[in-house]
């Protein structure tokens, strides 16, 4: 909130507070000399003067202010505290491990929460030999997004559910063969895009099994994702046996 003062004689101003102007004046004797009329004057602009004070308080301590960090190479940075816009109320930690066989590889960013659709969001998406689980969690106070999301074990229950599989550095990718669906990844996935690899953006495409919650909330772009402007991503139901 802002505050404006515009002096239209010795002993009125326009304040102008935010979206709300107001008008003070000093009324009594008119005699410039009059020493009551003086003190009353200096007394207005000691009151317009704290009124700018408090105004540029409201300003500074209004907007929430997130831990503001990414490492794309662990699950672990840490980053100084940073202003959200006035659109964000929340802070926001994020998470994603990818693991294939027994190499693994995480990120970690933290910020404004920006979309508040992702706060709260686990998903996880199989390709065959390839796993990727990603978490999200919010808060509501200043810097509370410093610790580091833990995501829950994976659950390597078949579910019934097949999905064609293929990966490849390219726009599309041709499925050989289904894999069997574990745990609550009852959805085939289809993906064409670039995926920040935490230098830049890498082509790829994939098919394999995920969670519905990945089809039902479409995810936002980089930064806010690792998923690139214009990428595509389907669903289907899969085949049960």
């Amino acid at each position: 909130m802002l505050a404006k003062v515009e002096v239209k004689d010795s002993c009125s101003a326009w304040v102008l507070i935010g979206d709300l102007q107001v008008f003070l004046r000093i009324r009594g004797n008119r005699d410039p000399v009059s020493s009551s009329r003086s003190q009353l004057c200096d007394t207005m602009r000691l009151f317009l003067s704290i009124i700018c004070i408090f105004s540029a308080s409201i300003t500074a301590g209004t907007g929430l202010q997130c831990q503001d960090c990414q490492n794309y190479a662990s699950t672990d940075c840490t980053g100084s505290l940073a202003v959200c816009s006035g659109s964000a109320t929340s802070c926001m930690a994020a998470v994603t491990v990818i693991t294939s066989d027994n190499l693994s590889s995480s990120s970690i960013v933290k910020s404004c929460a920006s979309y508040p659709q992702l706060c709260g969001v686990f998903y996880s998406i199989t390709m065959g030999p390839i796993h990727l689980a990603s978490k999200t969690e919010c808060c509501a106070t200043d810097g509370c997004n410093s610790g580091t999301p833990q995501l829950p074990p994976r659950d390597l229950t078949p579910n019934g559910v097949q999905c064609p599989f293929c990966i490849a550095e390219a726009s599309s990718c041709t499925s050989t063969g289904n894999i069997d669906c574990t745990g609550s990844e009852t959805r085939c996935i289809t993906y064409s895009g670039g995926i920040y690899n935490g230098t830049q953006f890498e082509q790829k495409a994939f098919k394999g099994c995920t969670t519905e919650n990945v089809c039902n909330v479409p995810a936002p772009p980089y930064p806010a994702t690792l998923l690139q402007q214009g990428y595509q991503l389907s669903c289907t139901p899969g085949a049960t046996h």
